[in-house]
């Protein structure tokens, strides 16, 4: 400070001492005393000093080693960074944009009085960044230091020192700055070793100011050291044999080590850090040396190596190394089998022994059969098990195993032969022969003839291609091997013959005329067995049994194996007339002749067409034509024949032409009767009324037919009435009907019986010919009638026919009884289908009671107003009650003192 202002400042000192001359009748006292304070630095802070009864003396403000900053409100200093704020209970001072001058010790006191309270305030100013001298390079067991500094740091900071992350308490020594804002430097000490090697040293400062925020600086240091090797997870290394395999030596060393070898019984086999077996055998086990050396040192360290491996198995026998998988044995011989065994680890359980891949069979080094026999050959297996650990994963169970089959020579089996039911003349045929048991060494199959040693064929087929009917014969299959024969297999051989036909003659179209005698036709086949022949007309089966035809056959034997059959088809029989012999028109169609036979579903045929040439047949349908007067008559004349007719009309001897008011037309039209021909005559007259003949001919001969043209009538009476069936209650009828008279008719059925006096029934529908008349009764005789009615009235009746209706009876009822009691009326009936007709005597006569009782209850309640002499009911159909059984009187039953 200079002069000048030393001399103000001892001026203002005095004027306040002098201004202190106040009394007061009671001690000032503190209300709220300034508090240490920290603040950051260019931030704001306010000390607070407040005293009760302070009376009028006055209150200052002073800072260490700066002199007095105020009295009461009076600025004593130039800082502008000072200001007070007056209270009535004191002065507080406010302390803006806080610099590092301002960090110090600021006292408030009361002149006058012994009240006088120092704080500190502090400014607060982050840690200058830290810094670490890094160290030289280093052998492992040197001491490392290292020295952290930071500068400026208010309050002093804090260090802290982490290795890799991880905090160090130990070997540390930290010096506080010498005064404020000055140098905090910290020292670790600590011996290094090869794990300290790349190991990351941090310092972190931190106060106040940057709490959770601390400054850093890192440190890695280099450690050198001799060779330190390991061999991985696992030592000893235990593997599997066959398995590629490689020994890593796991080398750290600073600097790297750059001579790595491999050593095995004193013997260097191989460099760098990686060994490998391409394919690893149980004779690797045993112990390796890797040894690797830097510029600090050299080493050297062990890793054990076991292999494992699964049971190797090999067979002996009577102490001689089997060499192949098989033996062959004569049947009787003595097995005595060893099963060998190299196994690491030693196998667990015994040897077993197993045939034919099945169970187990038997346990122990050793496997003794005493006497072979065929049903010992096969092939025995013994087995070992072991249970391998590999390093790092899981155990394996390993089975190891040898197998050896045992061949025993013996005979073959039996031989059996096989083959077609038959074989077929042209077509492959073979026999297959099969043996039970091939024997050892494997039987050859020969073939030879019965009767004969020569043989034909080897092989288990005899094939014939192709068959032929000399080949029909007993063959024998024989097994053979070197050590016997086995039992031969017989086999016959049938060879058939399918149906083929033998040439004759048998044309594709015959034409014979009606009056022709003595038509035949033959076939003939060959074939075995005998071939079945059947003739059909029109593919209709002929027989002899509806008397038109007659068919012979006749076999005999041909090739030796085959046979002929020769069949003749007569167009005779008892039914044809005149003559057993003569042809009919229906006898015209296709005929053929099938040959068939068991051996084959083929059916052989030939046909022949039968064309039978025969005069006109005129169809007689209707003999006269009614017409009236002035109207226009058409008469129809049709025939059939072969070949086709032609017709002539006559009148009388005349020979009809057209002209005038005749006209005659020919045609063909689809029926029965194809030829046709029609004489039409316009506006008859009376004189046109006659008979006229129509006349058909052909090359073969003529027919001719009458036509009454007459005028319009009753009809004449139908023909030809019968009975064709009857029931207890029906007849059926059948008549021929005859001239409607010219209109069209209807018919009606007149009968009588002792039941029925002359009824009629309509016949429905109007045209036929055939009505089953219903409604009568049963076992009666009946007289059946018919005639035509057309619109002029009825026709004459047909004759009569009698028929009588079948018997029909029914049960009467069971059980009738009347309860006079409660008047009620009780039966039994057999069926559901009947009801009951109940009938009362009134002491004169039967009255009906009721007409058709339910019957399924049977019971009837008599009413009261009905005196009951004597009851009795039958039982009537319900859909004809007019057909009943016998009436049953009932019987009385209870008391009661009015009826029965």
């Amino acid at each position: 400070m200079d002069p000048a202002s030393m001399k103000m400042e001892i001026l203002r000192f005095v004027v306040f001492l002098i201004s202190t001359v106040a009394v007061y009748s009671q001690d000032p006292g503190w209300i709220e005393k300034p508090i240490n304070t920290f603040v950051n630095e260019g931030g704001n802070t306010t000390l607070k000093c407040r005293i009760s009864n302070r009376g009028s003396r006055q209150l200052s403000w002073n800072k260490q080693n700066g002199g007095l900053l105020f009295v009461d409100g009076q600025k004593w200093t130039t800082n502008e960074r000072y200001s007070i704020l007056p209270h009535p209970e004191g002065y507080d001072l406010r302390i803006t944009n806080s610099q590092r001058e301002e960090d110090g010790e600021y006292s408030c006191s009361l002149q006058l009085s012994d009240l006088q309270e120092s704080v500190r305030v502090t400014v607060v100013v982050i840690p200058g960044q830290p810094s670490i001298q890094p160290p030289g390079p280093l052998a492992e067991g040197e001491t490392l230091s290292l020295t952290c500094s930071s500068i400026g740091g208010n309050p002093p900071p804090s260090v802290l020192w982490k290795k890799n992350d991880v905090t160090v308490s130990e070997g540390i020594v930290t010096s506080p700055p010498g005064d404020t804002f000055g140098v905090t430097s910290s020292v670790l000490t600590t011996v290094v070793s090869r794990l300290d090697h790349r190991s990351n040293f941090t310092c972190s400062v931190e106060n106040d100011a940057n709490i959770g925020s601390p400054r850093r600086v890192s440190a890695i240091i280099a450690v050198q050291y001799s060779p330190v090797i390991s061999f991985g997870p696992y030592n000893p290394l235990t593997v599997i044999e066959e398995e590629r395999t490689t020994l890593t030596c796991v080398i750290d060393a600073n600097p790297l080590a750059t001579d790595v070898r491999w050593i095995k019984d004193g013997t260097v086999i191989g460099t760098g850090v990686e060994y490998m077996f391409p394919s690893i055998q149980k004779a690797n086990s045993g112990i390796f040396s890797c040894q690797a050396g830097n510029s600090i040192g050299t080493k050297r360290e062990n890793v054990t190596l076991h292999v494992q491996y699964a049971p190797k198995v090999a067979l002996r026998m009577s102490n001689s190394v089997i060499g192949s998988r098989s033996l062959t044995i004569n049947e009787g011989q003595r097995i005595n089998l060893t099963c060998v065994v190299d196994a690491n680890p030693k196998i667990s359980g015994d040897i077993e022994w197993t045939y034919n891949y099945g169970p187990v069979i038997s346990y122990g080094p050793s496997y003794i059969i005493e006497s072979v026999s065929r049903m010992n050959a096969g092939n025995y297996s013994c087995r070992a098990r072991n249970t391998l650990t590999p390093s790092g994963r899981p155990s394996l169970q390993q089975t190891g195993s040898t197998t050896l089959e045992i061949l025993v020579q013996y005979s073959p089996g039996a031989a059996e032969v096989s083959g077609p039911d038959f074989g077929l003349k042209g077509q492959s045929s073979t026999l297959v022969c099969k043996i039970n048991d091939p024997g050892l060494p494997t039987a050859s199959l020969q073939w030879t003839k019965f009767g004969s040693n020569e043989v034909i064929r080897e092989g288990s087929t005899l094939t014939f291609d192709p068959v032929s009917l000399y080949d029909n014969d007993d063959y024998i299959c024989t097994p053979r091997n070197e050590v016997g024969d086995g039992a031969p297999d017989t086999y016959r051989l049938i060879v058939n013959e399918i149906p083929e036909f033998v040439p004759t003659e048998f044309p594709a179209t015959k034409t014979v005329q009606i009056h022709q005698r003595g038509l035949v036709l033959t076939c003939k086949a060959r074939g075995r067995p005998e071939p079945r022949i059947t003739w059909y007309k029109d593919n209709n089966a002929l027989t002899e049994l509806d008397g038109f035809y007659k068919i012979e056959t006749t076999t005999r034997p041909v090739d030796t194996h085959s046979w002929n059959v020769t069949s003749t088809l007569y167009w005779k029989g008892p039914s044809r007339t005149p003559e057993l012999d003569s042809l009919r028109i229906a006898d015209a169609g296709t005929y053929s002749c099938r040959a068939s036979s068991e051996i084959s579903q083929d059916v052989l045929s030939q046909e022949m067409r039968l064309n039978i040439q025969y005069p006109p047949v005129i169809n007689i349908s209707m003999d006269k034509v009614a017409i009236d007067i002035n109207q226009t008559a058409i008469l129809n004349c049709q025939a059939h024949s072969v070949p086709p007719s032609n017709f002539t009309w006559y009148r009388g001897s005349q020979v009809l032409t057209p002209g005038g008011r005749m006209s005659i037309m020919e045609a063909m039209v689809p029926s029965a009767f194809p030829y046709r021909t029609t004489l039409s005559i316009q506006d008859v007259v009376m004189s046109d009324l006659a008979s006229y003949r129509c006349e058909a001919i052909n090359a073969i001969g003529q027919n001719s037919f009458s036509i009454q043209l007459v005028v319009r009538t009753i009809p004449d009476p139908p023909s030809n009435l019968n009975a064709l069936a009857r029931t207890w209650e029906s007849v059926e009828l059948q008549w021929q009907a005859a001239f409607d008279g010219g209109y069209s008719q209807h018919f009606i059925v007149a009968f009588e019986s002792s039941h029925h006096s002359r009824n009629r029934v309509r016949v429905t529908p109007p045209h036929a010919t055939i009505f089953n008349v219903t409604g009568l009764y049963p076992d009666t005789n009946y007289t059946f009638r018919i005639f035509g009615e057309n619109e002029l009235g009825g026709g004459d009746y047909s004759k009569s026919v009698t028929m009588t209706t079948s018997a029909f009876s029914i049960d009467p009822p069971l059980d009738v009884l009347y309860h006079k009691s409660d008047r009620t009326l009780t039966f039994k009936s057999p069926s559901s289908n009947y009801c009951g007709r109940v009938e009362n005597f009134d002491g004169r006569q039967w009255r009906l009671y009721e007409q058709c009782a339910n019957s399924s209850g049977s019971k009837i309640k008599v009413a009261e107003q009905v005196h009951v002499k004597e009851i009795r009911v039958a039982l009537c159909l319900q859909r004809r009650q007019d057909i009943c059984s016998e009436a049953v009187v009932a019987e009385a039953v209870s008391g009661g003192n009015e009826d029965l």
